[in-house]
């Protein structure tokens, strides 16, 4: 029976440094070209590079009565692949269309009272962009600003792959702080001028935080939590350092008129993130905050 590596070997593909998680989708190489996935008893894998997309059942016997069941999981994750492959193409070309903006020209932008860092529009949308570890991008959030209601709504590109994805921004530096979306971040960026990254939400943190370690073996990564239930579940659940903001007696009202920003508040008016933070006490207050862990 032929062995994982074995597999790798026939086709060219040098092995990876850590052993292929069950259920992960990995990646290693020079731009990470290089993919696995342990599917049952044995593996998918294959070079983005050369378009090479092999499997091997190291541990399951020729007559196995899963057999069947590890085919069509093989080729779900292959279908898998070329629907997020295609889709992320069409985010690359709406992105690449699309328009860079500054500072706050975005209402969007100025209702969270934050700069736009390497973000673009379309019409009314604002677009964040979506990463994988080897800087290729997989997925575009628009986020929709309407004029006459102020309300936004936020969606990702159909079909892009965006679990484990992110937006990385700012200047290298010790730490990485990474928190759930792009206000929240530019409000972090803007206070500390340290690396900070957009995981989009509580639900991907985890992953984010997965890819990241594997990237950056040597940085700090800590996690901005929102102060709600589930943010706090989200950052526990990293096994990473957290921290989130610990408001005093804010009563809505009161917010509102310390700010004059739309807030990201819970259903009892309670503001939840960084971004409220830093619009009710300051970034300079804010830096000291995210300073003491």
């Amino acid at each position: 029976m032929v062995s994982f590596k074995e597999a790798l070997d026939g086709v060219g593909i040098p092995h990876p440094s850590q052993d292929i998680a069950e259920g992960r989708f990995s990646r290693w190489g020079k731009n990470s070209r290089y993919w696995a996935k342990a599917v049952g008893a044995g593996y998918v894998f294959g070079d983005y590079v050369n378009g090479i997309s092999e499997c091997v059942f190291p541990r399951c016997e020729a007559n196995s009565k899963d057999w069947e069941k590890y085919r069509r999981q093989i080729k779900a994750v292959r279908e898998k692949n070329k629907r997020e492959e295609a889709a992320a193409e069409e985010a690359l070309c709406i992105w690449n269309d699309s328009v860079p903006i500054s500072g706050q020209s975005h209402p969007y932008l100025r209702s969270k009272g934050v700069d736009s860092f390497g973000l673009r529009v379309q019409g009314n949308n604002l677009i964040v962009p979506l990463y994988e570890t080897d800087g290729r991008l997989s997925s575009i959030q628009y986020i929709y600003y309407d004029f006459g209601t102020s309300d936004c709504k936020k969606r990702f590109q159909p079909g892009c792959k965006t679990k484990g994805c992110f937006y990385l921004f700012g200047c290298d530096s010790e730490r990485i702080l990474l928190c759930e979306g792009y206000a929240t971040a530019a409000s972090i960026h803007m206070a500390t001028g340290e690396q900070t990254v957009v995981c989009f939400s509580s639900g991907n943190m985890a992953a984010v935080a997965y890819a990241l370690r594997m990237k950056y073996p040597a940085k700090e990564i800590i996690i901005c939590a929102d102060n709600d239930e589930t943010g706090l579940k989200a950052a526990k659940a990293t096994g990473l350092k957290y921290m989130y903001p610990k408001f005093e007696d804010v009563g809505i009202d009161r917010f509102r008129r310390l700010t004059g920003f739309t807030t990201s508040v819970q259903s009892d008016g309670r503001p939840t993130d960084f971004n409220d933070y830093g619009n009710i006490y300051g970034l300079e207050d804010l830096r000291k905050c995210l300073k003491k862990i």
